[in-house]
């Protein structure tokens, strides 16, 4: 009891330095220990930018690439039935015969050779795939050759260019053509020339003829691999991504604040409650109007903080896999070429970070927005939640806080 007592105050304060940051508008952060039977909750700053309601622990937020490791979750599910036959997650997207074979012709072209129908499940997975991300990269190179700052074509840069126009009154800026208002759809395939008709006919049109290496041969990290593996999903499933969703995952773990933004089947109205606000910099995302439909598979979840928790929990324990070697065969965290000295290894869907400074080591994945699912196995701690900031998050921050966690 003394020992919870000193933790809470050590992480009450952490929460009152935390909240004179700047940039940091709200916060909400679960932080479990479930050996000690621990948990608490850090809560700080308005929920949205319009209003004074403060913010919750119910709050619901976007949480990006977190969704990445459910996508990947529904595929090892599918893989441990049988459903990729006796290659399993080494099959490969030609064998699997789901997209028309010129699509695959022009989804990965290097020196005029096809390598798209070679890509397997396990190279999406671990983003070894040699897919750009379309987000960062553009035709003309990736974000590390540009300072690791967003390509200049890439849809990052073009969202920047809107915010900047919309924030300086430009009379320019037109909402109807904005990127930042375009809504995505996944894949269109009567449309398969037209940039605009979905997330993977964009791919297709603009960096197929551009990738970042061949298949197997390098990391490097790809929204466009969990827009692939989720249609792959539904097609060998028969059913809906946010259906597969709900029945294997979120419905079985009570997470009955989470949804697929912008779904149809099933729509999420039932599951939609009071969400927060996320920030690029100044601008509030949700108010403001921004679309996140962009990300799907890749990142299109919302969630909390509390259902964050409960999602991983139970991916640590197995509990969302029948069988014990599913689960180490996504936790096999390896170091591809690409991530030599940078801490952080790489499983199916989810990662293993070492800090250099404190020795921390954590698996799990974070998101754009500010987003946090996090575990570190030899304590035990579980910390999920967001920061619902893009733009100059405290350098460290998440570090600091299983640091305190720990001690």
């Amino acid at each position: 009891m003394i020992k919870s007592e000193k933790l809470k105050d050590a992480l009450e304060k952490f929460r009152t330095e935390f909240s004179q940051s700047d940039s940091i508008k709200n916060t909400v952060l679960e932080i479990s220990i479930p050996q000690q039977d621990f948990i608490h909750q850090i809560v700080l700053g308005k929920a949205k930018a319009t209003g004074d309601a403060l913010m919750t622990s119910e709050h619901q937020f976007h949480i990006a690439s977190i969704t990445k490791t459910m996508t990947a979750t529904l595929i090892l599910q599918l893989y441990e039935k049988g459903e990729f036959g006796t290659k399993g997650l080494d099959i490969s997207l030609g064998e699997l015969s789901i997209f028309p074979p010129e699509v695959l012709n022009r989804l990965h072209n290097k020196d005029n050779v096809s390598y798209g129908q070679n890509i397997t499940l396990r190279q999406l997975l671990s983003h070894t795939s040699g897919l750009k991300d379309p987000y960062s990269d553009d035709a003309n190179g990736i974000a590390a050759d540009y300072g690791n700052q967003a390509a200049p074509n890439s849809i990052a840069a073009q969202w920047q260019y809107d915010l900047e126009k919309l924030s300086s009154g430009d009379s320019s800026f037109d909402k109807q053509s904005a990127l930042i208002y375009k809504n995505w759809t996944p894949w269109d395939v009567t449309q398969m020339d037209n940039k605009d008709a979905g997330m993977l006919n964009y791919y297709i049109n603009t960096l197929g003829n551009s990738p970042a290496a061949l298949p197997g041969e390098v990391y490097h990290y790809s929204d466009t691999g969990f827009v692939i593996l989720a249609l792959v999903a539904e097609k060998i499933s028969n059913k809906s991504y946010h259906k597969l969703l709900r029945d294997n995952i979120f419905d079985p773990l009570g997470m009955d604040s989470t949804y697929l933004a912008y779904a149809s089947d099933p729509k999420p109205d039932k599951w939609e409650k009071d969400i927060s606000d996320c920030y690029a910099g100044p601008f509030p995302m949700v108010t403001g109007g921004f679309n996140f439909s962009f990300d799907w598979g890749g990142g299109g979840v919302v969630s909390t903080a509390r259902d964050l928790n409960k999602f991983l929990q139970a991916l640590i324990k197995g509990n969302l896999f029948k069988k014990p070697d599913t689960l180490k065969e996504m936790l096999d965290f390896k170091i591809y070429k690409g991530l030599e000295g940078s801490g952080t290894k790489m499983g199916l869907g989810i990662f293993a970070e070492k800090n250099k400074k404190s020795g921390n080591t954590i698996w799990g994945h974070d998101g754009a927005w500010g987003t946090v699912m996090y575990y570190e196995p030899f304590g035990g701690i579980y910390i999920t939640g967001t920061v619902n900031q893009l733009i100059d998050v405290p350098e460290g921050w998440l570090d600091r806080l299983f640091s305190i966690a720990k001690c």
